[in-house]
């Protein structure tokens, strides 16, 4: 009688049997890995955009504050028999950061301010704040030089 060696045989198919096996645990494996990391993107993409809109209205609400304030600030200027004082308090708001009033002087009907900025916008930006004010009229800048600034305006007492 013959006898057959089965043992290659065996092996190969022990082989394939372990390389089915290895797929059936290894594939549903990086199914759930590649879910789960599209699933991360897309969470860090909405984190991502909440974060955005809460920047923006946080802005916008510390935008509509000043603006509160600054209406605020401006009745109580109006309003009182101090103007000019009021005004002069209020200008210390109005000022960008590193800059300085330096000199104030109101003759007649017309107020000079003298100061100190770091730039020219600095100035700009406060002479538009001071457009804004309903009392002072044909508000502009005098003269800028050398980070010093004079801004003239025309003052219309609104109490007599």
């Amino acid at each position: 009688m013959k006898q057959l060696n089965l043992l290659p045989w065996r092996i190969n198919r022990r082989r394939k049997a372990y390389r089915e096996m290895a797929l059936c645990f290894l594939l549903p494996l990086l199914v759930a890995s590649f879910s789960l990391l599209c699933v991360n993107k897309h969470e860090q993409a909405i984190a991502q955009s909440f974060l955005q809109v809460r920047n923006k209205l946080a802005t916008e609400l510390s935008k509509l504050r000043a603006k509160q304030e600054q209406s605020v600030m401006l009745k109580q200027i109006g309003s009182s028999q101090n103007q000019l004082l009021n005004l002069l308090i209020y200008m210390g708001s109005l000022l960008p950061k590193n800059s300085s009033l330096l000199e104030w002087q109101y003759q007649d009907q017309s107020m000079q301010w003298n100061g100190r900025v770091l730039d020219n916008t600095s100035a700009q930006l406060l002479a538009k704040n001071l457009a804004a004010i309903p009392f002072l009229q044909s508000v502009h800048i005098k003269q800028i030089t050398d980070h010093n600034f004079a801004i003239q305006a025309d003052y219309v007492d609104t109490l007599r």
